[in-house]
């Protein structure tokens, strides 16, 4: 089974000839649906996507050094999607591409789905998963330290993952296969290669204005060559709970997780503990949609001498939409870390963000 996902997912699109035929096969799907069902009303071929520009300002303050830092980023993404209905069942494929300013070029969405509308449904393919503890409006927010933990190792649309959603109404199930090959170094700076196989399944079920997720992931590093004592287990947990109304959303999220194993001389690592919480809330006005959050994280490491990591974030996020395509995102934040090593004074670390975002959705 594991040499099936190695061979099925690679790093990105451009360099994975496996999601190239994938793309391939969707779209040669998608013309197919448009030819034997064109003539029916609830058959069509849609395209579209949307462009993104970000401005970023960050001030930082570590151990009483100051520094400030201007950049700037963006990206667009452009679909193509086939959406065909004949009575209650549904059957749904999308291609997508994101394109940065940067050059890169990687797959973004690239699945189909098929299933009875309103009752059950199944996705099959590459797409991002559910945020378990994400940071409301916004979860681009820079941080200091570690970081808030998110439990995201397998959320993104990494390439060397399979997704599968079953909807089976009101509770949807969500399951993330992953291997894929990475590297990592030694205390003598030397790179290995490493096998990371991974499993991720989440529940979401919804009942009315409350929604509830819980999710797990599961994650395991071997060396690609037999004889290397290096090892690494990752458990990570989150439980999210959110109430949603017209023009309120409100809910809190913890996460733990904790990772152990072997460097690549066999000593056994200093195991990591870490628990997140925190609250996120939105709240739509006349002119703009205003969100908030606070988060709170805790790294505990398990050595001879103790080592404690707090993180805390704050941030206000402002979202004005000019017409119906065109959004700016206006988000302020802080965040801090401390770092503590037994008695030792502890080392603070602290940042001031401010980021806007004008992002614009189009589609035919």
């Amino acid at each position: 089974m594991g040499k099936f996902y190695s061979s099925f997912c690679q790093k990105n699109i451009v360099k994975s000839t496996h999601w190239i035929r994938f793309s391939l096969g969707i779209i040669i799907f998608l013309l197919w649906n448009l030819s034997v069902h064109q003539g029916l009303a609830k058959s069509q071929i849609q395209y579209g996507g949307d462009h993104e520009i970000d401005f970023h300002m960050e001030s930082q303050d570590k151990d009483d050094v100051d520094s400030k830092s201007y950049f700037y980023e963006g990206r667009g993404v452009w679909y193509i999607q086939s959406i065909h209905e004949e009575k209650d069942w549904i059957t749904e494929g999308k291609v997508a591409g994101e394109f940065k300013l940067s050059g890169e070029v990687e797959a973004e969405d690239i699945f189909l789905k098929y299933g009875k509308k309103n009752v059950w449904d199944m996705t099959v393919g590459r797409f991002e998963a559910w945020k378990f503890y994400g940071l409301g409006l916004d979860d681009g927010i820079p941080t200091v330290g570690k970081g808030i933990f998110v439990i995201d190792d397998l959320r993104g649309r990494d390439s060397g993952a399979l997704m599968i959603q079953y909807h089976l109404s009101p509770t949807y199930f969500q399951l993330n296969l992953m291997n894929r090959k990475t590297t990592e170094l030694d205390d003598l700076m030397n790179s290995h290669d490493i096998n990371e196989i991974g499993i991720r399944p989440a529940v979401r079920f919804q009942m009315d204005q409350y929604v509830i997720l819980f999710g797990s992931e599961f994650i395991s590093k071997n060396p690609s060559i037999q004889g290397t004592k290096y090892t690494e287990i990752k458990n990570n947990y989150g439980l999210r709970c959110d109430y949603e109304a017209s023009k309120i959303q409100a809910g809190i999220s913890v996460a733990a997780q904790k990772v152990s194993g072997k460097r690549f001389d066999g000593s056994r690592k200093d195991e990591l503990t870490q628990f997140s919480y925190g609250a996120h809330g939105a709240l739509e006005l006349y002119a703009g949609t205003v969100g908030v959050g606070l988060y709170k994280n805790e790294h505990k490491d398990r050595a001879e001498i103790k080592v404690t990591t707090t993180d805390t974030i704050a941030y206000l996020s402002y979202i004005l939409s000019f017409g119906e395509k065109l959004k700016m995102r206006l988000t302020a934040s802080q965040s801090t870390a401390e770092k503590k090593e037994g008695n030792s004074q502890a080392l603070k670390d602290r940042m001031t963000a401010l980021r806007i975002r004008f992002f614009y959705e189009f589609e035919s």
